[in-house]
């Protein structure tokens, strides 16, 4: 057991120092080979969950094999300057990011406020509101604060994404921003009638 444990940080010693110690040979015969974490140059760097980052020089050369496994074959694929480090971008078919989305579901709140004799809906996932003299009227105002919202959001989407709640709130504009027809968007903001 301890000399399982020893071997075991000896390996995550050698990754974070940018290399993966590989047995290599058969039992009883076994033979230490480390290896860089970059294999040639610009291409394929392993990250830890086994992914290859692509460098953007071989990104290049190869764009339209790459979009076609991305689409094709749900393949994510993540891409940056492996050489120098630093973020990368993934790349995911619009297909499957959608079905990641739909995890992120709009639970309105409509109401009736018998004083001001008003329907009230209420987007708690966006901070959208509306009302209005019918149900009707409700939903159509609601409806153009979700798109004012969504304009503004990804306009200012750099100061958004600094701040935590309205960072919380980018899977639901995301949603929101694959919309097509006014109809899908009642949909996905479950204000079918």
């Amino acid at each position: 057991m301890k000399k399982e444990n020893v071997k075991r940080n000896r390996e995550i010693d050698n990754y974070e120092n940018g290399t993966i110690t590989k047995k290599e040979g058969r039992q009883g015969d076994s033979k230490d080979e480390s290896r860089s974490l970059v294999k040639g140059g610009f291409m394929n760097m392993e990250n830890i969950g086994g992914m290859k980052i692509i460098g953007l020089k071989d990104f290049r050369n190869n764009v339209s094999d790459i979009i076609f496994k991305v689409i094709n074959n749900f393949q994510v694929v993540l891409t940056g300057n492996v050489k120098k480090g630093g973020p990368t971008v993934s790349i995911i078919s619009t297909d499957l990011l959608e079905d990641i989305l739909e995890k992120y579901e709009f639970n309105p709140e409509i109401t009736y406020d018998e004083e001001t004799k008003q329907h009230e809906i209420s987007l708690k996932e966006i901070n959208a509101f509306g009302s209005g003299d019918t149900k009707e009227e409700a939903i159509k105002i609601v409806l153009d604060n979700v798109m004012a919202l969504t304009e503004d959001f990804f306009e200012d989407i750099e100061l958004y994404m600094r701040m935590d709640p309205q960072k919380k709130q980018y899977p639901y504009f995301m949603r929101i921003s694959h919309c097509k027809t006014e109809s899908e968007l009642l949909k996905v903001l479950n204000l079918v009638q």
